[in-house]
């Protein structure tokens, strides 16, 4: 219940392609009104070590995130899976926490590509594209 209440901020500074300098604060996990799981914040390279927590909640904050990383790291909650040039994968970001693997033996060519979706944009291109095609259809 304390990922969901108290909030941590998380910062992420840097050059890569472009200057960025991200700051966000919010609980690792958030809920919709009905309780339903809506987002996972969970990231310890961005994480800041301040936490929107009473100094008494410190060390049960730790030991919940310690508790919830535990249970990540488990090898039975993993899909490993070693892609191939030309492979893809999606992912609907806020709902699957993903990751990748070392690269044993060091430097390698690994080559990956990330692109993002507004899903707003997306759903509202999907409703005038079915309005077109409703339209389309009566004529």
């Amino acid at each position: 219940r304390l990922l969901s209440t108290k909030g941590a901020y998380f910062k992420d500074i840097g050059d890569d392609f472009i200057k960025f300098n991200s700051i966000a604060h919010h609980p690792p996990f958030v809920h919709d009104a009905r309780g339903e799981m809506m987002k996972v914040n969970w990231n310890h390279f961005t994480r800041d070590s301040y936490f929107d927590v009473d100094i008494d909640q410190v060390e049960e904050f730790y030991d919940a995130m310690r508790s919830y990383d535990d249970i990540l790291n488990s090898p039975a909650c993993h899909i490993r899976y070693k892609m191939e040039p030309g492979d893809m994968v999606t992912t609907k970001n806020l709902r699957v926490l993903h990751g990748r693997s070392e690269l044993e033996g060091g430097v390698s060519g690994r080559h990956l590509q990330c692109g993002y979706v507004d899903w707003d944009e997306i759903r509202s291109t999907m409703r005038v594209t079915r309005e077109k095609l409703r339209v389309a259809a009566q004529q």
